[in-house]
């Protein structure tokens, strides 16, 4: 049986592994669905990284949490745009200037995107599982 030492460790494995699946899709492809996952994946690892935060190194949690955030905010004001365009359509309204703010905003998620390296991830934080 699991030890909740082991349980957490495992969960923050899977979170990050989520997450860069998340992230992958993201990278090249900024419609709603890889954004809607990307933007699920963080929140999951940002919940699983505060509730066993008593197994992971505080420093690396925080660094690695202030990153999501970064990335959370670009998805975000992404997701904004897309609400916003739903209901314009819906109006039968024109969205041209949103449309292009989210051009925008998508190349500033995909540039954020790529320079985030998660390959270290599981060591800084001391979850590697074996």
């Amino acid at each position: 049986m699991d030890t909740i030492r082991t349980f957490g460790i495992r969960k923050i494995d899977e979170l990050i592994a989520g997450f860069e699946k998340a992230l992958a899709l993201a990278q090249k492809d900024q419609s709603e669905e890889p954004v809607h996952k990307l933007r699920v994946s963080i929140r999951r690892l940002q919940q699983g990284l505060r509730v066993f935060r008593q197994f992971v190194d505080k420093k690396a949690s925080r660094e690695i949490r202030a990153k999501l955030h970064d990335v959370m905010q670009l998805a975000g004001s992404l997701r904004e745009r897309d609400i916003g365009m739903q209901l314009l359509t819906k109006a039968s309204l024109p969205h041209d200037g949103i449309a292009e703010e989210r051009i925008l905003h998508g190349q500033q998620l995909s540039k954020a995107v790529t320079k985030l390296k998660t390959a270290k991830w599981r060591e800084r934080l001391g979850v590697t599982v074996q």
